[in-house]
């Protein structure tokens, strides 16, 4: 590669750079960009013009321990187990195909 395909160091963009799509502010992922979370999900705004600039899993669900794991699969085999019981109860001659 010769010298003259290198970009100089003013050029290159840091890695974990995000960029505003409204106004082009741009900054470092942990930079002053507004992280607003909500359930599992962490939305990147814009300082300058409050655009959404991404979204993304947060970390908090990501870091979920053994126990929270757990708590989340009992949750929902729970619920499940609610919709089944209120199924309409059928008879065994209902169940066989004809």
């Amino acid at each position: 590669m010769s010298e003259e395909t290198l970009q100089s160091g003013a050029d290159v963009v840091p890695k974990g750079t995000l960029f505003c799509p409204e106004c082009e502010y741009s900054d470092r992922y942990d930079g002053a960009w507004q992280v607003v979370t909500t359930g599992r999900t962490a939305r990147y705004r814009c300082p300058e013009c409050d655009a959404v600039v991404t979204s993304r899993s947060s970390e908090r669900s990501e870091r979920l321990g053994p126990l929270a794991q757990w708590r989340a699969v009992w949750d929902a085999w729970r619920a499940g187990v609610r919709r089944w019981s209120r199924l309409p109860n059928r008879s065994a001659s209902d169940s066989v195909r004809r």
